[in-house]
């Protein structure tokens, strides 16, 4: 049976299953994380963006304070040339970030052309 967590979105709380195994890497318990905060993500904010929801990169901890002062400011901004903040699950390792997935790609790749 999975066991479940709750984990804070921005001041939203988002329930994540978790089932223990150790044959399980971390990476995959945190693949499953990020699917299941997907799901009840879907059901909070609008379904046609959660396709463009992308969970970018996994962190340590010591980088968390940084990562979260960064994230204060990006949750205020609001615009179609900005990539959208969502939030941020930092309460245990992976920290992981939550963003709009810029569907054109990187600005520094696109330039280039």
């Amino acid at each position: 049976m999975p066991t479940a967590r709750e984990e804070s979105w921005s001041g939203n709380t988002v329930s994540v299953g978790h089932r223990k195994s150790t044959s399980r890497t971390r990476l995959q318990k945190s693949t499953e994380a990020i699917d299941s905060a997907t799901d009840k993500l879907s059901k909070q904010i609008d379904k046609e963006l959660t396709k463009h929801i992308w969970f970018h990169g996994v962190m340590p901890r010591s980088d968390c304070e940084e990562v979260l002062k960064e994230a204060k400011i990006m949750r205020r901004l609001d615009h179609p040339n900005i990539v959208r903040f969502y939030g941020v699950a930092a309460q245990e390792e992976p920290v992981m970030i939550l963003l709009e997935l810029a569907v054109n790609g990187c600005m520094k790749i696109v330039a280039q052309i």
